[in-house]
């Protein structure tokens, strides 16, 4: 919709340029017109150029302010023209203003209600990778104590245990297992946290924190 009506705009003030230089090109016109019948007068009358109305009184004068009354009428009309085709444009790019300023005030309120969210997830990013960190440290206490408690069963004063197979002297089995090393997820970004990002450099969100920060 704003496509078409910034089209709209675009064809007004085209039609406003075209008519403009139809209306220079009608005065050139007439100006030619007029200095052409002039230099008619003055060839016929073979003197100086009429400087009265009484000099004023033949057909070809005639003619020619019948010709110069035409032309100043269409260009009365084109100017009357021009200024309907101006208010207009001026009725059209108050429109735009009002929508402008409405679209902006939908803007910011979304903008204000991305960085309250993403004041939200930053804490909860936070607990979170706080969250993995504790489960990595965990799991790595927990495959050292397996790998310890594994190290006491072989012992021959203790059950000599074999953990690869049972041997016919073993009086104690077990299933073979050896808990998998596990290497900690790198954090990466979610597809919403690299949105806001993109809205923070084209302008729309504020660089750091914005409204969420400053309350």
């Amino acid at each position: 919709m704003a496509t078409q009506r910034v089209d709209t705009k675009g064809s007004s003030l085209e039609e406003a340029k075209a008519r403009a230089a139809q209306r220079q090109a009608n005065r050139a016109a007439a100006e030619v017109e007029g200095q052409r019948a002039a230099g008619q007068l003055a060839s016929r009358a073979k003197g100086p150029l009429p400087q009265s109305s009484s000099d004023l009184q033949t057909e070809t004068t005639g003619h020619l302010l019948a010709t110069l009354q035409m032309k100043l009428k269409e260009l009365d009309e084109e100017v009357k023209a021009d200024e309907r085709g101006a208010d207009e444009l001026k009725r059209h790019l108050q429109r735009l203003q009002q929508e402008h300023a409405e679209l902006k005030k939908e803007r910011d309120r979304a903008a204000a209600l991305v960085e309250g969210y993403e004041a939200g997830s930053v804490t909860f990013d936070k607990e979170y990778s706080k969250l993995m960190d504790n489960s990595d440290e965990t799991y790595k206490m927990v495959r050292a104590k397996h790998k310890e408690a594994i190290g006491i069963l072989q012992k021959e004063d203790t059950f000599a245990y074999h953990p690869a197979y049972k041997r016919p002297t073993d009086k104690f089995e077990a299933a073979y297992y050896t808990p998998v090393p596990l290497k900690k997820a790198e954090e990466k970004k979610s597809p919403a946290q690299l949105k806001v990002e993109r809205m923070r450099k084209q302008g729309t969100l504020s660089q750091v924190g914005g409204a969420a920060s400053s309350g």
